[in-house]
């Protein structure tokens, strides 16, 4: 290499591992959503069936066995591809669908930058003419030379390794295989966890394709894991469709007999926008948004024997899809909850989607990886007030910005339409039904709305969609009976009383709260305990330990402060609260710790507590 070339080197567009890095890193929230760019590919390629084959192994990463997902493929049936597009599908930035009206690729970057978020390494077979004439190319991120070069190597037509054959049926006309091996960065560990924390997501994603009423081709999606030790393939989990607007029947929810199915109705007729859209190219085409919403039936909102529809299996399923489902080209990028008004539970009793096509993306801010549309969601809760100039009426806002900011007029005037009907409909024909039917449940729900256990409740689903998961949700499914079977029996053997027992227990089971705080002696030097029970984290404060008095018992309301009473009341509220919430953070992360960093986690409780004892025995706090 000459000095010149060495020169133009350091000004490379992309450089090797620094490059990688940042695509690695390129904000897929989790392998669900990484697994749906394949998933986009495969039903783009005609596929009628799509299966994600997972290959799991035992290995031993602290004091016991546990089951760990080794490689992740995906298959379909799908039309493949020569050897040059098998090639290029590989490269970030390129493919065949840029200059395509319709379809959801269109970026050019989502077979590999989603691989490559999860795994090191990438292996494609495809084939057009026969299983026996598959191409295979490949990424390697754990090869420096590759990393180097970053060359896609040419295809070549070596076999497909056996085990993947022997999962499942490989259609031998055409179709696609990618395996993602050196998994290093998918949160879930787990077959079954990957499969628990995709289901809905997945669901809600194809739900047009995977529900065989819809005006879309049918497909079907499925998971099947291979066991490495014993060569066994376990029975596939079916994908069902998740329809948040709850109009489509026979979809995943599970519905209590008196549940009608579907269990909405359409709320009014869909409203329709056209905008003149001139496109990257110079050409100016018409798009269509379409804006559906759908409310709760009467009966649905009725009391499932003793237990509010809230609390049953359809009001806790409705409350995972709560906001705007975004969709494009017939495919959800996203459930946005940034257009629900407030943390009012009953906004599960109602639903409301936008449609629109891949020539929206420049207005919408639909991001590469089709997760978003930022901009879109950006205007959730603003109006035109906020962008108004000093003086300006709101008409003479909306024509200034459809001349000088197209894209936020265009979003502005959707979020009028879909505001409008949230608030002023929607909202109140859900309020108006709940005086109907007499449940009951929202009156105690609401109770629940603002407390620290809430919140800490609503972090954790958060971080849960994140791929964060813990101990305790593996038995967030258990039915009702056991989980206060196993609530109760624990706190009775701690010595707690029947109260105590009773509140934990509706917090958990009625009220659908992750955590919740006892008081009660520990008899070491731990501050507070961490106890994953029935699907919850409960906390218990404990009274033999000093900083129990110094902190929890002076928070009492009725001590007196040198404020007025109302001052005293939010200042200690406050800081209660404030402090409930950063044990419930601690707890959280303790709970999502694997097995060698939880018993880490304790010894530090163990070691903060005999730090704070001396703390607090050796300040002046108090006296």
């Amino acid at each position: 290499m000459t000095q010149k070339q060495k020169d133009l080197a350091d000004y490379d567009f992309a450089r090797g591992r620094y490059f990688v890095d940042a695509i690695r890193s390129s904000g897929y929230k989790n392998a669900a959503m990484a697994l749906g760019e394949l998933v986009d590919n495969s039903i783009q390629a005609g596929s009628e069936n799509v299966n994600i084959l997972v290959s799991e192994k035992r290995v031993k990463p602290s004091k016991r066995w546990v089951r760990r997902i080794q490689e992740i493929a995906v298959l379909d049936d799908g039309i493949g591809m020569d050897p040059d597009l098998l090639r290029r599908s590989l490269k970030m930035g390129d493919g065949t669908h840029f200059d395509k009206k319709s379809g959801m690729g269109k970026f050019g970057v989502g077979l590999p930058q989603a691989s490559v978020s999860q795994a090191k390494r990438v292996d494609v077979w495809t084939w057009q003419d026969g299983l026996e004439n598959a191409y295979h190319t490949y990424i390697d991120l754990d090869d420096n030379e590759w990393v180097d070069h970053m060359v896609i190597p040419e295809p070549d037509q070596q076999p497909i390794p056996e085990k993947w054959t022997e999962m499942t049926e490989f259609s031998e006309k055409s179709g696609t295989l990618i395996i993602w091996s050196k998994v290093d960065r998918c949160n879930w560990k787990k077959a079954k966890t990957l499969y628990r924390h995709s289901e809905n997501l997945i669901g809600r994603m194809y739900r047009n394709w995977l529900h065989p009423g819809t005006d879309e081709r049918n497909v079907d999606i499925s998971l099947i894991v291979y066991n490495e030790e014993n060569k066994e393939i376990e029975d596939p989990w079916e994908f069902q469709p998740n329809d948040p607007l709850y109009l489509m029947e026979n979809t995943n929810v599970e519905l209590p007999e008196s549940v009608p199915d579907p269990m909405f109705e359409q709320y009014g007729d869909p409203i329709e926008r056209k905008y003149k859209i001139i496109q990257p190219s110079g050409g100016e085409t018409e798009e269509k948004v379409k804006m559906t919403f759908s409310v709760t039936k009467p009966e649905t909102r009725r009391k499932v024997g003793k237990q509010g529809a809230g609390h049953a299996s359809h009001g806790k399923h409705a409350k995972e899809n709560m906001g705007l489902s975004i969709v494009r080209e017939g495919r959800e990028l996203n459930l946005d909850k940034n257009w629900v008004p407030d943390s009012d539970p009953r906004h599960r009793w109602w639903g409301a989607q936008i449609e629109f096509g891949r020539q929206m993306d420049d207005i919408f801010g639909v991001t590469n990886n089709k997760q978003r549309a930022d901009r879109l969601s950006g205007v959730a809760n603003r109006d035109w007030g906020d962008f108004a100039e000093e003086g300006e009426s709101r008409q003479e806002t909306r024509d200034r910005l459809e001349g000088e900011d197209f894209p936020t007029f265009v979003c502005l005037d959707i979020q009028e339409q879909i505001d409008n009907v949230i608030r002023n409909h929607l909202s109140r024909k859900v309020e108006e039904f709940g005086q109907h039917t007499g449940t009951g449940e929202d009156s105690k729900e609401k109770r629940h709305v603002d407390t620290p256990e809430r919140h800490g409740t609503n972090a954790t689903e958060d971080r849960k969609k994140e791929g964060k998961t813990g101990e305790s949700d593996e038995q967030e499914d258990l039915p009702d009976e056991q989980k206060i079977s196993r609530i109760r029996a624990r706190l009775k053997d701690q010595g707690l009383d029947d109260k105590t027992i009773d509140d934990v227990t509706g917090e958990v089971v009625d009220h659908g709260l992750k955590f919740s705080f006892v008081d009660r002696p520990l008899g070491g030097a731990e501050i507070f305990s961490v106890e994953p029970t029935a699907g919850a984290i409960i906390i218990g404060l404990n009274t033999d330990h000093q900083a129990y008095d110094k902190l929890f018992s002076s928070l009492n309301l009725d001590q007196e402060v040198d404020l007025d009473e109302q001052e005293s009341i939010a200042k200690l509220s406050d800081a209660n609260n404030a402090l409930k919430l950063l044990l419930e953070a601690w707890a959280r992360m303790e709970d999502e710790a694997l097995d060698e960093e939880r018993h880490l986690y304790k010894d530090i409780r163990n070691d903060w507590g005999r730090v704070a004892r001396r703390f607090l025995s050796e300040s002046e706090l108090g006296t």
